[in-house]
Formats: C-alpha cells, sequence, structure tokens
C-alpha cells in the first residue's frame, strides 16, 4: 500500500513538472520570436533559450509563466507590431516596461485588445495611437 502511494505521488509531481516546461515552453516560443523581430542583435544577448524563458534577464515569472517583461533602458529598435504579436500574447503577463527602448510604429488598439492596459509605461514611446479608446 505505502508503495502505490509513493508511485502515485512521484506520478502526480512529475505530471506537475512535465505541464509547468509545456507552459514555460509557449512563453520561451514567444520570447525568441520577440527576440527574432529584434534588428539590434547585440540588445537581448541574455535571452539564452537553453536556461528557460523564466531566466532571461528582465523577466520574472510566477508558476512557470511569464508574469513581467521589462525592457527599460534597452536599445532594441523595433516596431511596436513586434511587442503586439509577442509580448502582448504571453498569457499570464501582467506588465511590460518598455521605457526608453527605441519602440515606434503604430500601436492600434484591436492588436493589442485588453492587453493595452499591461504596458506600464507608455507615453515615452514614439508611437501613433490608432482606434477607439474609452475615457
Amino acid at each position: 500500500m505505502v508503495s502505490r502511494s509513493l508511485i502515485l505521488m512521484a506520478m502526480l509531481f512529475f505530471a506537475v513538472a512535465a505541464t509547468g516546461a509545456v507552459l514555460d515552453l509557449d512563453d520561451l516560443k514567444l520570447l525568441e520570436q520577440f527576440k527574432a523581430a529584434v534588428p539590434n542583435v547585440t540588445a537581448l544577448t541574455g535571452w539564452n533559450s537553453s536556461r528557460g524563458a523564466c531566466s532571461f534577464p528582465g523577466v520574472q515569472c510566477k508558476n512557470d509563466r511569464v508574469t513581467s517583461v521589462s525592457l527599460a533602458g534597452v536599445m532594441l529598435n523595433t516596431n511596436f507590431s513586434a511587442v503586439a504579436s509577442t509580448l502582448l500574447q504571453l498569457r499570464s503577463v501582467e506588465s511590460i516596461t518598455i521605457r526608453d527602448a527605441n519602440i515606434f510604429g503604430v500601436l492600434r488598439v484591436v492588436e493589442c485588445g485588453e492587453k493595452l492596459s499591461l504596458i506600464a509605461l507608455i507615453e515615452p514611446l514614439d508611437v501613433d495611437l490608432v482606434g477607439k479608446f474609452l475615457v
């Protein structure tokens, strides 16, 4: 009886660990896509895929999901569409800080949807706002 309990506990542990790894891989894929979209190849050199998304500089996680991305002061030199198509798609993200990161382009509300409010410091961005805004 004891051995069955131990086996069951071990199976449960590995099932939970495997689920966490899958969740981390989803986030890792989006962060890798963002990195690939950034023309400044030296900007995100600390983002090493072999260590997992939660080990990236500026990335914070909870329960193996990315909850925060801070790229303040990192000279990304990229269009906002790269942020919208990758970072805003992270399921558990609660904040994205991109102050002084040289992000430009058009910020479309339809692209960002409800996650627009997650962008912590939007005013320093060199973007045009397009769409309907509720006040």
